[in-house]
């Protein structure tokens, strides 16, 4: 009898962990109704997908302004002490961004050097704090990015004492979707990787 019990305790546990990593990769995916916001936020990582999700959201009228934080790119100062020519992609962002139809003098590129989500969402708060006209920010980025870059702004707007409505968007020219993560090379480490910032975010940094 009690090896029985064992036996379908372990099945219980095996099918649970199966589920869970079934449903790993579509977790961290987190789309919210599309609405109206005073301003969107297009984070750094892959340009392509997240100013081509920009770009449609500026012309379905959900965002009439775009904030884009100055990625930091290592010793970027050295390089042009030396003379060398360096776009960041944070300008290389925002001209396309431009190219796509979204005017010029409707995108603000952030200062700040920014090595991490976090710090983008310091930094867009530090911003917003002179801008109390802004009620909902639409937040762009890739979509396996999407829930854990919501937290890190939620607490970064707490921390900054801003009460402003996030809607995620994830870019829908992304091909990552979530659904059978586990059967594609590129997913796998998109979730693992994800999943160690995600741990790392809820164990310590949103304590910070």
């Amino acid at each position: 009898m009690k090896r029985y019990l064992l036996y379908i305790a372990l099945f219980s546990l095996l099918l649970l962990l199966m589920l869970t990593l079934r449903y790993a990769g579509t977790f961290l995916v987190r789309t919210d109704d599309k609405a109206k916001g005073e301003v969107m936020v297009i984070l750094m990582g892959s340009i392509p997908d997240r100013v081509l999700e920009a770009a449609d959201l500026y012309r379905e009228g959900l965002a009439p302004r775009v904030l884009i934080v100055e990625e930091g790119m290592g010793p970027s100062e050295i390089l042009r002490e030396r003379g060398a020519t360096l776009i960041s992609n944070s300008t290389q962002c925002r001209s396309i961004a431009s190219e796509l139809g979204i005017p010029a003098d409707s995108i603000t590129l952030l200062p700040g050097g920014a090595q991490s989500t976090a710090m983008e969402a310091d930094i867009v708060s530090e911003y917003l704090r002179n801008h109390p006209e802004v009620d909902t920010l639409l937040l762009v980025t890739s979509p396996s990015h999407t829930r854990r870059a919501a937290m890190v702004f939620r607490k970064a707007f707490r921390k900054h004492g801003l009460e402003i409505t996030i809607i995620a968007c994830p870019s829908r020219y992304n091909a990552y979707e979530g659904r059978g993560w586990y059967k594609r090379k590129e997913d796998i480490q998109k979730v693992v990787y994800e999943y160690i910032k995600l741990t790392a975010f809820m164990m310590v940094e949103q304590f910070k």
